[in-house]
């Protein structure tokens, strides 16, 4: 049961008598208020310090039981009663009660302090972060430099969610993802705003190439991927990979190795290439002509350029790179930055758009084969 005690010289009496079991703090009555006025009580919890819960869910142990009730204070610290609150119902006592039973919590020792130490509190519902005051935050909180957003009962937010008018994404832990995340079990693409870090897309997994070519980097990022647990998800690819492949033009690893490219470019201060469906069309072509031939001269005995001609573009300043037998996009861009003319050509700043081709052939001498063109729009 609560200690409910008006502000007065009895009230002063019994805090005395408490004083030997050294309880944490007191119930107190408002006369001057409603007894409970749209749900809003006139009681408020006075902890030893003199501070008090408010905006939020606080487990109390009133009577110094061992046993923490869980008590709803609004912004002003009134506690709720006899209503539901955040979804969950509260008795007439103002303690949450699921299907009429009390919902309670042991709590260590006759006397334990109500009052939160500073920093995350886990229970059997979720995680809480109290303040230095002892508070449970609500809404938009920055903690060591990564911001997170709690609900109104103080607890963490994680997943997909909505607030603010807006959707985020927030990691198991509760951080606010920063960029792009895949999602196994959802199966889709949570796209990150560079800016904003709301959600701007989500994409299901066997649309995500043709979403990569296509996306406007400037505004979201698509190179950079996290899963649930913020891993680090680009870039990698298993033992059994070739298992899993189909022969022929992946256009999923070049995309890859495209955005390994544009980062090398941005690193250096130097403005990313515009991805253009017409040069991809003509490094697909590429891609396979090099199985045959692994040379800038074509099958036929033509200049590796001609192709620009072929897909109707125009060629002003162009460049090619090839590799071959690299399993992964980050080999082959890491194989053509330590050569010096095929680096020269990636960090050229006259070139302003291009494409990279990928294709595998598993019954090839090199099996992976790559050709990025470089042009001048």
């Amino acid at each position: 049961m609560k200690k409910r005690v008006y502000v007065t010289a009895a009230a002063a009496i019994l805090t005395a008598l408490w004083c030997q079991t050294a309880f944490a703090g007191q119930w107190v009555e408002d006369p001057s208020r409603p007894a409970n006025e749209n749900g809003r009580t006139n009681w408020w919890y006075q902890r030893d310090d003199g501070t008090y819960p408010a905006g939020g869910w606080e487990w109390l142990d009133g009577n110094g039981d061992g046993t923490a009730e869980s008590y709803r204070f609004d912004e002003n610290g009134w506690m709720y009663a006899s209503t539901t609150v955040d979804g969950y119902a509260v008795n007439e006592n103002g303690a949450w009660v699921e299907n009429g039973a009390v919902m309670t919590k042991q709590v260590s020792g006759q006397a334990a302090d109500t009052k939160q130490a500073a920093g995350w509190h886990d229970d059997e519902y979720g995680r809480r972060y109290s303040d230095s005051k002892g508070n449970y935050v609500t809404g938009w909180k920055r903690i060591d430099g990564k911001r997170y957003y709690f609900f109104e009962d103080g607890y963490m937010a994680s997943g997909l969610q909505s607030v603010d008018g807006g959707e985020y994404y927030f990691y198991s832990d509760g951080e606010l993802a920063e960029k792009t995340v895949y999602s196994e079990s959802d199966g889709v693409y949570y796209v990150i705003d560079k800016e904003e870090h709301y959600v701007i897309d989500v994409v299901d997994e066997e649309d995500w190439p043709e979403y990569r070519r296509e996306a406007d980097r400037e505004y979201v990022e698509i190179s950079d991927i996290s899963d649930e647990e913020k891993n680090d998800v680009s870039g990698i690819r298993y033992p059994d990979q070739e298992s899993a492949l189909e022969s022929g033009i992946n256009h999923d690893l070049a995309m890859e190795c495209f955005d390994l490219i544009n980062e090398e470019r941005i690193k250096r201060g130097i403005e990313p290439l515009e991805y253009r469906d017409e040069i991809q069309e003509a490094v697909d072509i590429r891609a396979e002509e090099i199985v045959e031939k692994f040379s800038h001269t074509r099958p036929d005995g033509s200049s590796c350029f001609t192709v620009f001609d072929e897909v109707g573009v125009d060629g002003r300043a162009m460049g090619e790179n090839i590799a071959a037998g690299q399993r992964t996009p980050a080999a082959a861009v890491n194989s053509w930055m330590n050569s010096s003319g095929h680096k020269a050509n990636i960090l050229n700043e006259q070139f302003t758009e291009g494409a990279i081709g990928c294709y595998y052939d598993p019954d090839s001498s090199y099996g992976y084969h790559w050709v990025q063109l470089f042009n001048r729009s």
